[in-house]
């Protein structure tokens, strides 16, 4: 890591302490919440593309918890790729999508 995003990462941490935005880690686990996006996928019937991105973000209306997680697939690629965001608090799934080929 450079020096210079080693202290902006430095100064953003302090500011989020500072001003209370430090979030709690995830209660889920990357692993958890493929599982549960692949099962959700499958009720679909949309096609699961290996090559997945996994985000987790915070989510400023819930202070219990990391946030959301956004869950993109064949991350790689235009076409194919289905979207998600999964409560961490509740692992349930608040958005889905799918973009065919």
């Amino acid at each position: 890591m450079s020096g210079v995003k080693g202290a902006i990462l430095a100064v953003g941490r302090v500011l989020d302490r500072a001003f209370g935005w430090e979030t709690p880690p995830p209660r889920l686990t990357g692993a958890q919440v493929l599982q549960i996006a692949r099962a959700a996928a499958e009720e679909q019937g949309w096609p699961w593309v290996e090559g997945e991105q996994v985000l987790v973000g915070f989510n400023p209306g819930d202070r219990h918890s990391a946030g959301v997680w956004d869950i993109f697939t064949n991350a790689n690629y235009r076409g194919g790729n289905i979207t998600m965001q999964i409560s961490d608090g509740t692992g349930a799934v608040i958005h889905k999508g799918f973009a065919p080929y």
